[in-house]
């Protein structure tokens, strides 16, 4: 019965919710909160599905003996045993395959994510010139602005783009671009580039990463408002998205240009509801609720089994101890 719960949960968290929590207009009013609930269901969706195949290998009560009995220090319990059936067998292939795609992927992503801003420093450090603090300008007629993250992160802007921006417009272009290295957007959008690699058949994984990519931008601009006014961002936005170019996947590579421009100016000339306390808060006891179904699958047995643990050891004292006490 515990296998097909945690069975349905993936299925239904992992194939049928991406979609729903896509096409929700709440996201674009609360991009950080929305991006916050696509990578905690990712990390649950994943837990859950390492957890069911635990389950093929032994027993959730089992694995709640075992929590109880390293807590009392008295070992481990002899019902995880070597796995001696074929169902024990598939759940060890498949927590071995799960585990190796992660770290694999993992490793690929963030190599090609170092050595992509690796070849950027060093082509700003030959190319670029100096402008201020942490921005470099290139010499060249496509207006386009973009930020290198790492070593201490930098903006970049090229000659194209000093041309056809005010100075309000590059004042709000500025805000943007240090809102995603301050933000360190670059590493929130590498564990669903990590989980969308690893396992590119899951819908879930795969929309994650294009949403977290969307919301990171949203959020961006919601930064760079406290720096400038939505018409000034959005005529900034418009001047650069002719000539945009989309942005590598797994790179950390943020243009303010780049992808969902008109989403963005759409939702920078709209006027926004006024948010619910209680309708932001119930969104986040949900995404904490995704977060905590793999452990409280393991822990209301391991306190089940402690509670009645415990009970026996007070009732098989003596009474005299029992007095005492």
């Amino acid at each position: 019965m515990s296998l097909a719960l945690l069975a349905a949960y993936v299925t239904a968290v992992g194939v049928l919710f991406p979609r729903r929590l896509a096409r929700a207009a709440w996201t674009s009013h609360a991009p950080r909160l929305a991006a916050g609930t696509w990578l905690v269901t990712a990390v649950s969706v994943l837990s859950v599905a390492l957890l069911a195949a635990a389950v093929l290998v032994t027993p959730l009560h089992t694995l709640g003996d075992a929590f109880v009995l390293l807590l009392q220090g008295c070992g481990w319990p002899p019902q995880l045993r070597a796995p001696s059936g074929p169902s024990e067998y598939a759940g060890l292939a498949i927590i071995s395959w799960m585990v190796g795609s992660t770290v694999s992927s993992g490793y690929v992503v963030c190599r090609a994510a170092r050595r992509e801003r690796r070849r950027h420093r060093c082509d700003l450090h030959l190319l670029g010139e100096p402008a201020g603090t942490g921005v470099v300008v290139l010499d060249h007629p496509q207006p386009s602005v973009f930020c290198v993250p790492g070593d201490g992160g930098h903006i970049v802007l090229t000659r194209g783009a000093l041309d056809v921006l005010s100075p309000a417009e590059l004042v709000a272009v500025l805000a943007h671009e240090r809102a995603h290295l301050s933000g360190r957007h670059h590493v929130i959008v590498l564990l669903p580039a990590i989980l969308a690699t690893a396992f590119p058949r899951m819908p879930l994984f795969t929309l994650a990463l294009s949403e977290v990519r969307r919301l990171v931008e949203l959020a961006a601009d919601d930064k760079a408002l406290r720096r400038a006014t939505p018409a000034t961002l959005v005529q900034a936005v418009l001047r650069l998205a002719a000539p945009a170019s989309a942005q590598h996947p797994a790179t950390g590579m943020f243009h303010a240009t780049g992808t969902a421009t008109t989403e963005r100016v759409l939702r920078l000339v709209t006027p926004r509801p006024r948010r619910a306390r209680l309708a932001m808060l119930s969104r986040l006891l949900v995404a904490v609720s995704f977060a905590a179904t793999p452990l409280a699958a393991v822990a209301l047995p391991a306190v089940t089994d402690l509670a009645s643990h415990c009970t026996e050891i007070t009732t098989s004292r003596p009474p005299a101890e029992v007095d005492r006490r």
